[in-house]
């Protein structure tokens, strides 16, 4: 089993989310599709061959099948949609991730572009509206090809707070992890993306982001959530598996100290990972040499705790076709696919045909 845990579609313009959303919403601003970082490196922001004849890069389903599940070999691809960022009106943001879903329902998940069930989506909500994310999952957690609810990384209160605590009994409640990706874009409220300010070069911003991955597990485990909800499994869907590992060694110890402050945290913090967190693994993740990615694997559960995505069509596209392949036969397997086969129930075959979504 070949399972891509991350490939993000996005509509073919801008304007055609619209579709989806309701009024007052389909008639007033919205951000761009696609984030255009300006820190961005001057290398092309987009896997070669990603763009079609006409829209953006990943916004065709049939050129993703052919490269991914075709040419690439893969069994199954889970779509990750982004959204467009955190917005001052919340119910435009709560609009805009319910149209999200309408649109990936009716176009990548729809019978046309799924007639075998390869295709897996994420559910968009808005964690900080714990009302309308109920809704949101609630709607959609029958159909038979949404597999995970999606959040964004960056985030007015950590993910651990109480005031979270529903929308995650939701997810659970419907055997559905919950995928934490940056949502790019975005029109000006987020926080600074790291707890000291705004970096001013791409490789700052580039290689300090997994470490707000770090910061939202700390606040899931430390806050005892995992023991308040004990089917909840968060996926860190954006890479930092290699700056987690400190981070939870330094929780060990200091928990050790300083359990008295946290009772609900009731184990060792580490040892919450192997039943309630996975890693998508991107290309850039860990030490750039293949046997020192082994050790790393290997010393932090790799084998038991990652997970292969592509991340296309974006400009760190790991292809499939040979991914990983200095890894030991077994760790690969289950990183290639067997880990997310489990997690999202892939171990049938495809369905011949869609179930129709009432």
């Amino acid at each position: 089993m070949r399972v891509d845990a991350a490939m993000h579609p996005v509509v073919t313009k801008s304007s055609d989310l619209r579709t989806w959303l309701k009024e007052p919403w389909r008639s007033t601003g919205l951000p761009e599709a696609v984030n255009r970082d300006l820190m961005r490196p001057k290398t092309p922001w987009y896997a070669e061959g990603s763009k079609p004849a006409s829209g953006f890069a990943g916004s065709d389903p049939k050129l993703a099948r052919r490269v991914l599940l075709e040419e690439g070999d893969l069994d199954y691809v889970v779509l990750l949609p982004l959204t467009r960022g955190m917005m001052p009106n919340l119910r435009r943001e709560v609009a805009t991730a319910a149209a999200t879903n309408e649109w990936l329902a009716a176009t990548w998940l729809s019978p046309e572009h799924n007639p075998d069930g390869r295709f897996k989506g994420t559910i968009r909500i808005v964690p900080r509206s714990p009302r309308d994310a109920i809704v949101e999952i609630e709607r959609w957690a029958g159909h038979p090809h949404f597999v995970q609810v999606g959040v964004p990384l960056a985030t007015h209160l950590p993910y651990g707070r109480q005031e979270y605590l529903p929308v995650w009994e939701a997810a659970a409640r419907h055997g559905l992890p919950v995928a934490v990706h940056d949502d790019g874009g975005g029109i000006g409220i987020e926080f600074p993306p790291t707890c000291v300010g705004y970096p001013t070069t791409f490789i700052e911003a580039f290689s300090m982001r997994p470490f707000n991955a770090a910061i939202q597990l700390s606040s899931l485990i430390c806050e005892g959530v995992f023991e308040q909800v004990k089917d909840l499994v968060f996926v860190f869907a954006d890479g930092s598996f290699d700056v987690a590992g400190p981070m939870l060694w330094r929780l060990d110890k200091d928990w050790k100290a300083a359990r008295s402050d946290i009772p609900w945290t009731e184990h060792l913090p580490s040892s919450y990972l192997k039943d309630h967190v996975r890693f998508v693994l991107q290309r850039w993740d860990g030490p750039g040499g293949s046997d020192d990615l082994a050790k790393a694997l290997d010393i932090w559960n790799g084998a038991e705790l990652v997970m292969y995505a592509s991340n296309y069509p974006h400009w760190d596209y790991l292809p499939p076709q040979g991914a990983l392949a200095d890894l030991p036969g077994q760790t690969r397997d289950a990183i290639m696919g067997g880990n997310a086969a489990k997690l999202y129930r892939l171990n049938q075959a495809a369905a011949p045909e869609m179930a129709e979504h009432v």
